[in-house]
């Protein structure tokens, strides 16, 4: 696969601010309520970080997504997804993220765990980093609210081992689950070279020839003609004004970056708010596609410029 040129498609949200608010926090303004985490349980499981670089015009792409989907259906809630495309659906927030990834142009194999590319397909590899359940030092949650101008995440974030790490939180807004066909002017019909594939055309999405997704002896996630979607595809970030990594952890702890066993942050005494604005555009709407929303914790690194790399995080529906 060439190297792919990053280029604007949709307009990113207008400027707003992702808040870490200190007031008191309750998103209707009512002293009474509870806060939107306050019945979250953090899951202290290290959730892998799947990232793909994909494209609408990439034939050999598709193999990637049917292995990032059989992860997910096979480690449910572990797999933390994320699809950077590089034409059509492509976004700004897509371009920050991919700069995280050891991109290594001479693998043609643009899959990722944890910031780290892989050679082939990783179902050994994720299959022992699974089982071995090594202890995080941090992990995270959120709840969510959608308003008439923005998607509203209040995450969850509770520390497992004492550290002074340089923490950050962001939340991502990702389209799920939309047809790989022509929508009005927007053409998502899949381009593939994988022989299970029959590509669509004229609005006939690209379809599966025979079964595929096979997530063990009896189970498989496609049928002969269903028709192949693009899935967690990421759109936008919170807008702040630190970086598309999010907000520094350390704004919300009174202690800075000394973290300590036990903390907890994003309840009614540690709030965060982290905004995504609506763009203008409702592409996902427009494509009958499903919302999904990753919040992830990345540790920063000094380097020019700074360097950012996945520790842990969380996916669900919005």
């Amino acid at each position: 696969m060439k190297r792919f040129q990053w280029k604007w498609v949709f307009a990113a949200p207008a400027i707003a601010l992702a808040a870490i608010s200190c007031e008191t926090p309750d998103p209707t303004d009512d002293p009474s309520s509870s806060y939107p985490s306050d019945d979250l349980v953090v899951d202290g499981t290290q959730n892998l970080g799947l990232t793909e670089i994909t494209a609408v015009t990439c034939p050999d792409c598709p193999v990637r997504q049917e292995v990032m989907e059989i992860l997910k259906a096979r480690y449910p809630g572990r797999i933390i997804p994320m699809s950077l495309h590089a034409d059509t659906l492509f976004t700004q927030t897509a371009a920050d993220i991919y700069l995280t990834l050891g991109d290594d142009q001479s693998n043609p194999f643009k899959l990722f765990i944890n910031g780290t590319q892989v050679a082939s397909d990783p179902f050994e590899l994720v299959d022992a980093v699974i089982q071995a359940d090594a202890p995080p030092v941090v992990g995270v949650a959120h709840a969510t609210r959608e308003i008439d101008t923005a998607w509203v995440i209040y995450p969850k974030v509770e520390i497992y081992a004492d550290n002074q790490r340089d923490l950050f939180i962001q939340s991502y807004i990702l389209m799920d689950n939309v047809v790989a066909k022509q929508y009005g002017d927007i053409d998502l019909t899949q381009l593939s070279n994988d022989p299970r594939l029959q590509q669509g055309g004229g609005g006939a999405p690209t379809t599966w020839t025979t079964a595929a997704g096979e997530v063990d002896s009896v189970t498989n996630l496609y049928a002969q003609g269903d028709a192949y979607m693009h899935h967690d595809v990421l759109l936008y970030g919170g807008v702040n004004d630190t970086t598309a990594y999010g907000i520094p952890l350390s704004l919300v702890n009174p202690l800075g970056q000394n973290y300590f066993a036990g903390d907890i942050f994003g309840n009614q005494y540690t709030p965060m708010e982290i905004y995504v604005p609506k763009p203008d555009f409702n592409i996902i709407g427009h494509v009958s596609g499903e919302i999904k929303v990753v919040t992830i914790v990345w540790e920063r690194f000094e380097a020019t410029p700074p360097v950012f790399t996945y520790l842990n995080g969380y996916y669900s529906e919005f």
